[in-house]
């Protein structure tokens, strides 16, 4: 969504074994037709509902607009209930943000007298005729529903019309995780203490000191470059978003944060990004991180970073230009290594271009890898790479450059002419 400051829908819950059913009863004989479509129908999304065919579980509607079903589940039934003053009238729903890895078909609903219209299925769209009493029902058939996966959708309608956007995520019996971190205002926010924030520079995490009434403090080279900032916390807080903000900035400070990745799990929301903040989405495991660029600084200057939501800001770091950056012991990051089944890693690669005032490298396959970039006229840096596809921005003067870049074993150098 390109907007997160909004205040989501709040969604009626109504638990049953064997599935639920939350929905907006529209009063009798009250069309709910678009205004300038009379053939559409554009309802709130709440008169939509599902079931699933799990077996001993529930589908569970937490306090917002996430809903939670089994993974055991093979087949999620779509009903919607309106009037017989709809009767004929179509119904469209789109499904999107589907969880790589997770497939689903829509399919008939052999006890419903319409199906959705078959050339649109394959765009995961479901556009469905209501029948005499203005209603409508379609399967969507499930494959790969694993703990963590999950999908939007929303209703369609006339003249760019929209509902509201509804999160099905996937768990053992279709229950809501506990979540005790999210926002009390807005379920779908993270509202975490600063400890959850880690920052790296290279493969080394940055010393936090203790400071007075909760806050801290925390060094970091005049010389430095690029920080990475790593959100953690558990799959309880998957797909929800984290908002960073960046305040008290010195006058002779300049600070950049990353968008060039913008999506689950790495880069900021380039629609709401600014020099003051950074808005990122969590992947399924809760995490998420981005590079902020500090694009200059001088010694003694400083600038202070929490996180806010609704109704809630954490303690604050505040991070100072010293001669040099302080560690954490011991100096590798210390961020423990997955353990997976051995399977051929893709082959990593990078590319360079000038843009504006800046030499630009994007990497891909490169995650956990360490990037070094050094030649005449800039300054070296060296950091980790933190998802499989990621951008670096290196501001620098007008001019010809020769550069020499180094992404795990893979080294090669570039000429580069850099513009105004």
């Amino acid at each position: 969504m390109s907007t997160k400051y909004f205040t989501r829908l709040l969604l009626v819950v109504i638990l049953a074994l064997g599935g639920f059913n939350f929905s907006t009863v529209h009063a009798a004989g009250v069309s709910q037709a678009c205004a300038s479509d009379r053939s559409l129908v554009c309802p709130d999304v709440s008169a939509v509902h599902f079931t699933s065919d799990a077996p001993q579980s529930v589908d569970q509607s937490s306090s917002g607009s996430t809903l939670y079903s089994s993974t055991s589940a093979t087949k999620l039934t779509f009903t919607y209930t309106s009037s017989s003053v709809d009767a004929g009238k179509t119904l469209i729903i789109q499904f999107f943000d589907v969880t790589a890895g997770l497939k689903f078909i829509i399919i008939p609903n052999p006890a419903s007298s319409n199906n959705c219209n078959p050339q649109l299925t394959i765009q995961k769209q479901c556009q469905i005729s209501l029948n005499s009493n203005g209603n409508a029902s379609f399967n969507v058939a499930l494959f790969g529903a694993t703990e963590g996966t999950g999908f939007n959708y929303q209703l369609l309608g006339s003249t760019a019309w929209t509902s509201g956007a509804v999160r099905v995520n996937f768990t053992p019996g279709g229950w809501a995780p506990s979540a005790p971190l999210a926002c009390a205002g807005e379920k779908s926010q993270v509202c975490a203490p600063i400890s959850n924030l880690a920052v790296h520079e290279g493969s080394r995490t940055l010393q936090v000191s203790a400071g007075e009434g909760g806050d801290a403090g925390m060094s970091v080279g005049i010389n430095s470059q690029f920080l990475e900032y790593a959100f953690t916390s558990s799959s309880a807080y998957a797909f929800k978003t984290v908002y960073v903000d960046f305040f008290d900035v010195s006058q002779s400070t300049s600070l950049l944060v990353d968008t060039s990745t913008d999506k689950q799990g790495a880069g900021c929301d380039k629609q709401v990004a600014n020099a003051n903040g950074c808005f990122i989405h969590l992947d399924a495991n809760g995490s998420a991180s981005f590079l902020l660029v500090i694009m200059r600084s001088q010694l003694g200057d400083s600038f202070k970073f929490k996180i806010n939501g609704v109704s809630y800001t954490s303690n604050f770091i505040r991070v100072a230009f010293t001669n040099q950056s302080s560690f954490t012991s011991p100096s590798p990051s210390s961020t423990p290594t997955p353990v997976v089944t051995p399977t051929p890693s893709p082959t990593a690669s990078f590319t360079a271009k000038a843009i504006k005032g800046a030499i630009q490298i994007v990497a891909s396959n490169g995650k956990s890898k360490k990037l070094t970039i050094s030649g005449p006229g800039i300054r070296a840096s060296t950091f980790t790479i933190s998802a499989d596809s990621a951008s670096v921005i290196l501001p620098v003067v007008a001019g010809k450059y020769t550069i020499t870049i180094t992404l795990g074993n893979l080294k090669k150098s570039v000429t580069l002419r850099v513009q105004k």
